[in-house]
């Protein structure tokens, strides 16, 4: 697929909460995808999304992908393995491997393509951090992926990115229908990116603060006052998460975990 020009953004964003919060959700994947009902499949008995291939809807593993210790491995740790399925918010298309999770096309109009896990993990909390890990393209020297959370039964969630405009600085701000362009509302330090290595994206939702950092795997987490965007968000609630890259550019999703305080 040929890149879209990158269109100028517009200021403005597990478990989705409700199962009216579903329904939204799979009416807007529906109307987006097409034939991609099946995906948001609500018939169990606890109303939730299923698995396509009829697995147990449930993530209960503990320890982390790579079987380390610390932040990534907290006891209440809630894995999402990259074997489970995704479904889509705004007409993504993605391959899923042992290796992760890859965005490999959109719908026209969505260049900014999402995917959430399906299903999304039962957070017990309003409160939680994502912690995730993404291989890099070694082919191209800048590339947007990262993390949605407190997606809202209107398709709009808060959003964090690994870059903005072409610099390797983060961002948070908002994301959502009807043209999916993150807005650029908080900026945390710039950091040195170098294709082909892999990052750590962690973001913690605590009521309206949106607290988040990238870091290349290869060196210590930084402190918060070291790295971190911070952001009043518009949303104190909301359980949804996802990913996002900006245009196909070869990024791979290979873990997330949830943890709750």
């Amino acid at each position: 697929m040929v890149a879209a020009p990158k269109r100028a953004r517009q200021r403005g964003v597990a478990l989705v909460a409700t199962a009216s919060a579903v329904a939204i959700a799979a009416a807007a994947c529906n109307a987006l995808n097409g034939g991609r009902d099946r995906v948001l499949d609500t018939d169990d008995a606890d109303g939730l999304p299923t698995r396509l291939d009829g697995g147990d809807a449930g993530a209960d593993a503990t320890t982390a992908p790579d079987g380390s210790t610390g932040v990534d491995a907290a006891p209440d740790a809630i894995e999402i393995p990259v074997s489970l399925q995704f479904t889509t918010l705004n007409g993504a298309t993605w391959t899923t491997t042992d290796a992760g999770t890859t965005i490999t096309a959109y719908d026209a109009g969505a260049t900014h393509p999402v995917i959430i896990p399906l299903p999304q993990p039962n957070i017990p909390s309003e409160d939680f951090t994502i912690l995730a890990t993404v291989l890099t393209p070694s082919d191209k020297p800048a590339a947007e992926f990262g993390i949605l959370t407190r997606i809202q039964p209107d398709l709009h969630a808060v959003v964090f990115g690994s870059e903005f405009g072409m610099q390797p600085q983060p961002f948070l701000g908002t994301i959502g229908p009807p043209d999916w362009n993150p807005s650029n509302d908080a900026r945390g330090l710039q950091y040195v990116y170098t294709p082909g290595d892999r990052y750590k994206l962690k973001v913690r939702a605590s009521a309206n603060v949106i607290t988040a950092k990238i870091w290349d795997v290869k060196t210590p987490e930084p402190s918060d006052k070291d790295a971190a965007a911070v952001l009043a968000s518009a949303f104190t609630t909301g359980r949804g998460i996802g990913f996002y890259t900006y245009d196909i550019n070869g990024a791979v999703l290979e873990s997330m975990t949830v943890t709750v305080p």
